[in-house]
């Protein structure tokens, strides 16, 4: 299940509006997954202690996700939805002498029919960077927005969390205590002097390599792909069958060994859980697919309703006061403009 038409010539370079969708469903996953946990947690208790760990949750959800996406599809669980698969950039070939136009076509259909798949240590190296890099940034952000000065008023935010770590030193009685606390107040400081400019140039150097994967000046539209050594390409339907047959071949040769060996109950059960496991990994992209399409209509209903209701419940604004009552021992207004309220004198208008 994908959601873009698989088809084509394999090893496409794909447009940048599908390399940008894939890249923005990653955090509709995540708030997919934290949305699923809390209405959980609304009839089982043990389930909200877990929000109190969401971005480790989200991440261990990443690693089983990714890690089974990579090595099937040989592509993150966002990029195979939209058709795409990575693999080896490959060094740019010499170009032919000029004029040799059939010699020029027979190496690019050659360069296409040989897509090269990512091997072991390459699926490794794209999972660790899918599931660690997105956890540290987010503890990043939320030790930044928890210590940085700018969230107190005046720095009263900065200055009672060193009041905090002051108390805490004084408190200490062993070296070994107080060297931790400082430690932990220094790193705590360098990264919040840090932090924004680091995120600033991770944000720019992104935007750089969008700019030139839109130009077509390169192959990766992000950094990290660019530092593995990894592209985005299409992926054709004689490849996804092909990867289908494999993945059954595959089960097959697990069923057989699993039969093969220990007694008749050991391999009954060996066999019912590869064939339950399975059914679970195959039905688990269209879950995840229907739960992301159910999360989002979920938040455009209830967005649509608290628009509804707070429009409805606005009141008109109310109407003017009346004038207030002089005061019947007032001095009170003369009928004449040109007269003083206060000295009854009269003032001549001379223009």
């Amino acid at each position: 299940m994908a959601f873009m038409h698989l088809g084509g010539d394999a090893g496409v370079k794909p447009t940048y509006f599908e390399v940008y969708a894939a890249d923005k469903l990653v955090p509709t996953l995540k708030a997919a997954i934290l949305y699923s946990f809390s209405v959980f947690g609304q009839n089982h208790s043990w389930v909200l202690r877990l929000l109190n760990f969401e971005h480790e949750v989200v991440a261990a959800v990443s690693l089983l996700l990714e890690g089974h996406s990579l090595s099937t599809m040989h592509a993150t669980f966002a990029e195979s939805l939209y058709g795409l698969k990575r693999q080896p950039a490959a060094p740019q070939q010499a170009q032919p002498p000029g004029g040799d136009a059939a010699v020029k076509q027979q190496l690019q259909s050659a360069e296409l029919q040989a897509t090269p798949l990512l091997n072991r240590r390459q699926q490794h190296l794209a999972l660790l960077c899918q599931v660690l890099l997105p956890y540290i940034k987010a503890k990043c952000d939320q030790l930044y927005a928890k210590h940085s000065p700018q969230r107190g008023v005046l720095g009263l935010a900065i200055a009672r969390q060193a009041a905090t770590a002051q108390q805490v030193v004084g408190s200490s009685n062993t070296y070994f205590s107080k060297c931790i606390a400082t430690l932990k107040q220094g790193g705590i400081t360098a990264l919040v002097l840090l932090y924004p400019y680091i995120h600033a140039a991770c944000e720019g150097s992104k935007f750089v390599y969008q700019l030139m994967y839109l130009l077509d000046v390169t192959d990766c539209h992000s950094p990290i792909l660019h530092l593995l050594g990894q592209r985005l390409v299409r992926l054709s339907g004689s490849e996804m069958a092909m990867m289908h047959l494999a993945k059954e071949q595959h089960r097959q040769q697990q069923l057989l060994r699993a039969q093969q060996h220990g007694s008749q109950a050991a391999r009954l059960l060996h066999s019912w859980w590869l064939k339950g496991a399975s059914v679970l990994t195959d039905h688990m992209r269209s879950v995840l697919i229907c739960s992301i399409f159910a999360f989002k209509i979920l938040e455009w209903w209830y967005t649509s309703a608290e628009d509804r209701l707070s429009s409805a419940a606005a009141l008109p604004p109310p109407p003017a006061p009346p004038p207030p009552a002089s005061d019947p021992k007032g001095v009170g207004l003369p009928g004449n403009t040109a007269q003083c309220p206060i000295c009854r004198w009269v003032y001549c208008r001379w223009f």
